[in-house]
């Protein structure tokens, strides 16, 4: 269904058009665009919209503690269609290059994009203690000793192919646990300190093959020719309208480095890292001493070297 602008916005936009309303002054605040930025996994599962976990192998009890957890955090995220777990079920093993009858049946019971294998998943604990001093509720102090666990568990992570069955990729992923400082040792310490490490370490494979977002912020340059006129658009979230109409400007302006950047920052919100490259690159030409334009400048040209590596 067609959205039609808010009655505000026509009126103030016709005013504006008839001469009625004043230019931007100076003194104005700036305006702020603001967008979700995307940020490339660390393990890039090219755009997987199904996966599923066929194998969890180590020598850890709570192996199942972070399957569960691994396979729950996944499915929270917006990237993933359907995220199953089979590990229990099948335990289908795979070499480098898996094929035949076995890779087909599973293919054919449970399609997926990309399967995930989880080997030589273990822990080591460590056993921790400090002195320290107590006061009673009388205020009298006391010497104790607190003791407690750190453990760090470790995975490989197996990234196979969901259409031809070849393992594609490897990486290991750890993560840290601890117990509460106790008086005393205790296989409850233990297990805790385990339990901590374990869901840690899912949590970091989760991540580590999910997209993150981040909240970006950026202030226009507001003495861009027709300007206000593009900032209406943006109020109404019409990014795509606003780019129109500075773009409109380049024939007579094409040596603004304010409209250059607005367009720079505009494209990099609709995530057209070409034209926010070129317009950016233009931007810092015309005005090489911006401090404001130089750090904006150089944050995109992070993200987005991030994004071409990954």
């Amino acid at each position: 269904m067609r959205q039609h602008a808010p009655i505000a916005v026509i009126v103030t936009a016709l005013a504006m058009a008839l001469g009625f309303l004043p230019a931007r002054a100076s003194s104005d605040p700036p305006v702020r665009l603001t967008f979700w930025r995307r940020l490339p996994a660390a393990h890039d599962l090219s755009d997987a919209d199904r996966i599923a976990v066929v194998y969890a192998l180590g020598d850890s009890e709570h192996l199942r503690t972070f399957v569960d957890v691994f396979v729950e955090q996944s499915r929270r995220s917006e990237d993933f269609d359907e995220v199953q777990d089979l590990s229990v079920a099948e335990q289908h093993l795979y070499g480098p290059n898996t094929a035949g009858s076995v890779f087909r049946k599973l293919r054919g019971e449970y399609p997926a994009d990309v399967y995930l294998g989880f080997n030589l998943f273990t822990c080591a604990q460590t056993e921790k203690s400090a002195a320290g001093v107590e006061r009673d509720v009388d205020g009298v102090k006391s010497a104790v000793t607190k003791h407690w666990v750190e453990t760090r568990c470790a995975v490989r992570v197996d990234v196979i192919d969901g259409h031809s069955g070849k393992r594609r990729d490897s990486f290991h992923i750890f993560g840290d646990g601890s117990s509460p400082p106790s008086e005393t040792r205790s296989r409850e310490s233990h297990e805790r300190s385990a339990w901590n490490a374990a869901r840690h370490t899912a949590l970091n494979a989760a991540e580590s093959i999910a997209p993150g977002k981040v909240r970006e912020m950026i202030d226009l340059d507001g003495s861009a020719p027709d300007f206000d006129a593009a900032a209406l658009r943006i109020s109404a979230a019409d990014l795509e309208g606003a780019r129109h109409i500075l773009e409109q400007q380049l024939a007579r302006h094409g040596d603004s480095a304010a409209l250059a950047f607005d367009l720079g920052a505009l494209s990099e919100a609709l995530v057209d890292l070409p034209s926010a490259r070129r317009y950016y690159d233009t931007a810092e030409r015309l005005a090489p001493t911006n401090a404001q334009f130089r750090t904006q400048i150089r944050s995109f040209r992070h993200w987005a070297s991030m994004a071409n590596h990954r």
